[in-house]
């Protein structure tokens, strides 16, 4: 893998609306649906869904009605018993409070053994769905919860969904002094457990599999939420990284188009420039294979820029998209060598169709993700005709106050203007519409958009919109 920092235009400059779900609908891993469970056991069935709080499969248990015992020198099967009644009624909390009164109710003087590996993923699962406020984050619950996720064992499945929440936590988590020695932490123990874990071996613990792609994605998304407070150039992460890449091809059959996306967008927002090339291939065939009916506007949108941002520049083989170099050698031989940048054409192909068929449900945020995907890519898509003239409409239509979630912030507009002069779109009218837009935003205009907006134009030798222009002048002018 390659790390570096991703020149501009890259950076999509979306926040939180790229990675997380629960802020703008971009990506947020997907997943929970029904759990049961018997004696201890649990069984999950993952489903699409658009709010990454549902992300966590955290396993869960039946209360048990027995009583708790909680001695710190309980036999192995009262603990057991405990940490299922602990488990339940941590379940059942609605409230960051109500998860916080569970806590307090044990004795973390000693390292409890009736406060499990599951009972921790569960608690902090809990306060990621609840959103702790300011009291809560403060609270001497809340930091003995982080200091006892860093000495109990816990399975890979408990790993990722502690540090699924610490992200999905953030920014109102930072405060929390034991936020970055806990993290560093869980990066390094379930780096470290991953990399003991044969490929191809499934890890059971209580029924469940540990090392699936929910739980790979969930790390991918945490690290990305939590890069403020986690130095993700360290060797510690790299390392994780990488360890989840090793572990993603031979599971890609499984990966779920949420879990394509989250993982993708991680890579880009981590600053990995180039994925490893049989990873790329596992992750192009696997969306091929998938039916395209499966992938939400958010999904689809977000592969297809995140294709863009970390795919660029690969050379593979592909009769549609080559160019072809002869030269001789000294010897005389003939040599032929077919190349061509950036993914295959079948698997842009395939996304795009995925696109148009749900183009009705794309909101404006999709739409500019998606083209500046193929833009990034730099060859606007030969087999769909008429794709950009739709996804540009999307966007414009959000500017008359139609369609779903009918708004456009100055990074869509200028992000989907700076991609159609890219691939070549000559529209004048539509160009100047779009644009427009950023005139009657209302939301702050950076310089940086605007240039955005001028490079568009130009690129297509198109004059830049007067209305623009003027704007540019009033806001920018110096007195």
């Amino acid at each position: 893998m390659e790390r570096g920092v991703p020149p501009p235009p890259l950076e999509d400059g979306n926040g939180a609306n790229t990675a997380r779900g629960a802020a703008g609908g971009a990506t947020g891993a997907t997943a929970v649906a029904s759990k049961t469970a018997t004696n201890g056991s649990t069984t999950a069935t993952v489903t699409p869904a658009a709010d990454a709080a549902d992300a966590a499969d955290v396993a869960v248990y039946i209360p048990s009605t027995m009583s708790t015992g909680m001695s710190v020198g309980m036999s192995k099967n009262a603990a057991r018993t405990a940490a299922i009644e602990i488990n339940g009624r941590l379940v059942g909390a609605q409230t960051a409070g109500d998860v916080l009164k569970v806590i307090r109710g044990i004795d973390f003087n000693h390292c409890p053994p009736e406060f499990d590996g599951v009972c921790v993923a569960t608690a902090f699962h809990r306060l990621a769905a609840a959103g702790p406020g300011a009291d809560a984050i403060d609270s001497s619950e809340f930091r003995n919860l982080m200091r006892v996720a860093r000495v109990k064992d816990m399975a890979i499945r408990n790993l990722s969904n502690v540090i699924w929440a610490c992200g999905k936590m953030m920014p109102a988590v930072a405060a929390c002094r034991e936020l970055a020695a806990t993290v560093e932490h869980l990066v390094v123990r379930v780096s470290t457990q991953l990399a003991g874990t044969p490929i191809g071996v499934e890890v059971p613990e209580d029924g469940a599999k540990d090392v699936v792609p929910q739980n790979l994605s969930n790390i991918m998304w945490g690290l990305v939420e939590l890069r403020t407070v986690v130095d993700t150039g360290s060797d510690a992460v790299a390392g994780l990284v990488a360890q989840v890449e090793r572990h993603m091809v031979p599971r890609m059959g499984d990966f779920l188009p949420q879990n394509i996306s989250n993982t993708l967008l991680a890579f880009h927002k981590l600053g990995i420039r180039r994925v490893a090339e049989e990873t790329l291939d596992a992750i192009e065939m696997q969306i091929e294979k998938t039916s395209a009916e499966l992938f939400s506007p958010q999904a689809a949108s977000n592969i297809l820029f995140a294709l863009g941002a970390v795919g660029g520049g690969r050379f593979v083989l592909d009769f549609r998209s080559c160019s072809i170099l002869f030269y001789r050698s000294r010897s005389r031989s003939l040599s032929l060598a077919l190349v061509r940048p950036s993914v295959r054409f079948a698997t842009v192909d395939h996304l795009i169709d995925a696109s148009m068929r749900n183009i009705a449900d794309f909101n404006a945020q999709n739409a500019a993700m998606a083209l500046k995907g193929l833009a990034l890519r730099g060859q606007a898509p030969r087999q769909h005709p008429g794709c950009l003239e739709r996804f540009a409409e999307v966007v414009a239509t959000a500017g008359r106050g139609r369609g779903p979630d009918a708004m456009a912030t100055p990074q869509n507009i200028s992000d989907t203007i700076w991609s159609l002069g890219r691939l070549g779109f000559r529209d004048q009218r539509t160009l100047d519409e779009i644009s427009g837009m950023l005139c009657q935003s209302g939301a702050r205009v950076e310089i940086d958009h605007l240039l955005a907006v001028a490079w568009g134009y130009g690129s297509v030798g198109q004059p830049t919109n007067e209305a623009v222009l003027r704007f540019a002048k009033d806001t920018f002018q110096t007195k």
